[in-house]
């Protein structure tokens, strides 16, 4: 539905509403997009643009209810330039670098850890490896953020008290969200945060996705 120059992010927000509504689902909160753009996008366009422009990067947060359950979901699109057919090397090692966080994170859920001792490791690997994570997973259940175990807050990266200090459970669900933050050289070396989220599920066997998780951006040409 997105095309370049005409359609704005409210455009996008709301088709993604009535999309959801049209399959007979409900969600939790309204559709939220972000538009992430280049230096000299925010020069030619101005800071207050709302049109989706060739070379953005639109940063989708979705979260449906099915069977009384709730997602919560986070993905990336690129929005191609004319002439190009994936995005500058530099965005891609952004994925790259979201999906060895996501690695990271569930290789430290294990069973009876406290959120806080997970947060505390998963940030040291993905420091340790030059990713610069913010990590902020929380608990899915009858409600977008359920009750139980937190792993981390935005504005709590040492410690959570109180839900940080549950144990991790078995038979529990949680949306596995972070950002990281990579030097992108095709944007004039600014830095972009770019956020990543994905339903998971822990049980006996460990941590791992509900249904997958995309290792591309997926592209508007």
């Amino acid at each position: 539905m997105i095309v370049p120059d005409i359609t704005t992010r409210e455009d996008a927000r709301w088709w993604i509403r009535e999309r959801i509504l049209d399959l007979r689902l409900a969600t939790w909160f309204h559709p939220w997009l972000d538009i992430i753009r280049s230096p000299a996008n925010q020069k030619r366009y101005g800071a207050e643009d709302q049109v989706i422009r060739r070379g953005d990067i639109l940063h989708c947060d979705v979260g449906i209810v099915y069977l009384g359950l709730c997602t919560d979901m986070q993905h990336n699109a690129y929005v191609c330039r004319q002439n190009e057919v994936e995005p500058p090397d530099g965005i891609k090692a952004l994925m790259r670098c979201g999906n060895r966080m996501q690695q990271i994170h569930l290789e430290e859920m294990r069973e009876g850890r406290t959120g806080n001792e997970i947060l505390a490791s998963v940030l040291k690997r993905g420091r340790d490896e030059g990713l610069n994570p913010t990590v902020y997973t929380h608990p899915l259940g009858i409600y977008g953020h359920g009750s139980g175990t937190m792993i981390g807050m935005p504005d709590k990266q040492a410690f959570v008290p109180g839900s940080g200090e549950h144990p991790l459970h078995v038979n529990t669900v949680y949306a596995l969200e972070f950002s990281v933050k990579q030097i992108v050289p095709e944007w004039d070396g600014a830095s972009v945060d770019l956020g990543f989220e994905e339903t998971v599920l822990f049980t006996e066997k460990g941590a791992d996705f509900a249904d997958g998780y995309p290792r591309r951006f997926y592209l508007i040409k």
